[in-house]
Protein backbone atom coordinates (compact mmCIF):
# COMPACT_ATOMS: atom_id res chain seq x y z
CA UNK A 1 0.00 0.00 0.00
CA UNK A 2 3.16 2.41 0.42
CA UNK A 3 3.72 1.89 -3.31
CA UNK A 4 0.06 3.16 -4.19
CA UNK A 5 0.49 5.92 -1.69
CA UNK A 6 3.32 7.27 -3.61
CA UNK A 7 1.99 6.71 -6.93
CA UNK A 8 -1.20 8.95 -5.85
CA UNK A 9 1.71 11.15 -4.58
CA UNK A 10 3.55 11.64 -7.61
CA UNK A 11 0.77 11.68 -9.60
CA UNK A 12 -0.91 14.78 -7.65
CA UNK A 13 2.62 16.56 -7.14
CA UNK A 14 3.18 16.07 -11.14
CA UNK A 15 -0.41 17.83 -11.67
CA UNK A 16 0.56 20.73 -9.31
CA UNK A 17 3.59 21.49 -11.34
CA UNK A 18 2.07 20.91 -14.61
CA UNK A 19 -0.74 23.22 -13.58
CA UNK A 20 1.39 26.12 -12.48
CA UNK A 21 4.45 25.44 -15.11
CA UNK A 22 2.27 24.17 -18.36
CA UNK A 23 -0.31 26.34 -20.08
CA UNK A 24 -3.06 25.13 -22.60
CA UNK A 25 -3.18 22.96 -24.65
CA UNK A 26 -0.44 21.00 -23.46
CA UNK A 27 -1.72 20.83 -19.63
CA UNK A 28 -4.57 19.16 -20.88
CA UNK A 29 -2.53 15.76 -21.48
CA UNK A 30 -1.71 16.13 -17.51
CA UNK A 31 -4.45 16.27 -16.11
CA UNK A 32 -5.96 13.54 -17.88
CA UNK A 33 -3.22 11.33 -17.27
CA UNK A 34 -3.35 12.40 -12.84
CA UNK A 35 -6.87 12.11 -12.82
CA UNK A 36 -6.43 8.81 -13.76
CA UNK A 37 -4.70 7.80 -12.13
CA UNK A 38 -5.86 9.28 -8.95
CA UNK A 39 -9.19 7.90 -9.62
CA UNK A 40 -8.00 4.45 -10.19
CA UNK A 41 -5.33 4.19 -7.27
CA UNK A 42 -7.15 5.95 -5.36
CA UNK A 43 -10.38 3.87 -5.27
CA UNK A 44 -8.31 1.00 -4.65
CA UNK A 45 -6.99 2.49 -1.89
CA UNK A 46 -9.66 4.08 -0.80
CA UNK A 47 -11.46 0.25 0.11
CA UNK A 48 -8.42 -1.39 1.41
CA UNK A 49 -8.39 1.54 3.73
CA UNK A 50 -12.05 1.62 4.83
CA UNK A 51 -12.34 -2.19 5.35
CA UNK A 52 -9.75 -2.08 8.60
CA UNK A 53 -10.65 1.56 9.01
CA UNK A 54 -7.78 3.93 8.81
CA UNK A 55 -9.36 7.71 9.16
CA UNK A 56 -6.42 9.58 7.72
CA UNK A 57 -5.66 7.03 4.76
CA UNK A 58 -9.21 6.57 4.08
CA UNK A 59 -9.47 10.57 3.95
CA UNK A 60 -6.41 11.05 1.96
CA UNK A 61 -7.79 7.84 -0.69
CA UNK A 62 -11.27 9.29 -0.85
CA UNK A 63 -9.66 12.93 -1.55
CA UNK A 64 -7.88 11.47 -4.93
CA UNK A 65 -11.43 9.82 -5.68
CA UNK A 66 -12.99 13.47 -5.59
CA UNK A 67 -9.92 15.02 -7.20
CA UNK A 68 -10.02 13.41 -10.21
CA UNK A 69 -12.96 15.23 -11.69
CA UNK A 70 -12.44 18.24 -10.66
CA UNK A 71 -8.61 18.13 -12.52
CA UNK A 72 -10.46 17.08 -15.83
CA UNK A 73 -12.40 19.82 -15.68
CA UNK A 74 -10.50 22.87 -14.29
CA UNK A 75 -6.84 22.16 -15.18
CA UNK A 76 -5.79 25.41 -16.23
CA UNK A 77 -7.47 27.48 -13.28
CA UNK A 78 -5.78 28.06 -10.32
CA UNK A 79 -8.86 25.36 -8.36
CA UNK A 80 -6.87 22.26 -10.29
CA UNK A 81 -3.80 23.52 -8.90
CA UNK A 82 -5.01 23.66 -4.82
CA UNK A 83 -6.72 20.37 -5.38
CA UNK A 84 -3.93 18.59 -6.46
CA UNK A 85 -1.18 20.00 -4.01
CA UNK A 86 -4.38 19.40 -1.36
CA UNK A 87 -4.29 15.86 -2.39
CA UNK A 88 -0.48 15.67 -2.25
CA UNK A 89 -0.18 16.82 1.22
CA UNK A 90 -3.05 14.38 2.65
CA UNK A 91 -1.24 11.57 0.62
CA UNK A 92 1.95 12.71 2.64
CA UNK A 93 -0.49 13.04 5.89
CA UNK A 94 -1.15 9.46 5.05
CA UNK A 95 2.49 8.54 4.74
CA UNK A 96 3.47 10.39 8.16
CA UNK A 97 0.51 8.11 9.38
CA UNK A 98 1.56 5.15 8.86
CA UNK A 99 4.97 4.96 9.61
CA UNK A 100 3.92 6.58 13.12
CA UNK A 101 1.79 3.40 13.28
CA UNK A 102 4.47 1.03 12.70
CA UNK A 103 6.79 2.61 15.36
Amino acid sequence: MIVLRAILTVAALGAALAFAFIGRPGVFAVAFLAALVLWVVGAGLAVSDAIPFRRTAFVASSAAVVAAPVLLIRPDSLLGLTVAAAVAVLQLAAFRARLAARS
